[in-house]
């Protein structure tokens, strides 16, 4: 499954996108989960 380097490189910024996609939600929540009540609702 040798594709042209355009091919690859398409394919491995795609495969990025979607672990940032993927990911993102997990680093919000976590990032989220220990901040005081008052940083978040104020």
């Amino acid at each position: 499954m040798n594709g042209s380097f355009s091919t690859r490189m398409l394919r491995t910024i795609a495969a990025w996108v979607v672990v940032a996609v993927f990911f993102f939600p997990i680093y919000y929540w976590t990032s989220v989960a220990f901040k005081h009540g008052n940083d978040i609702f104020n």
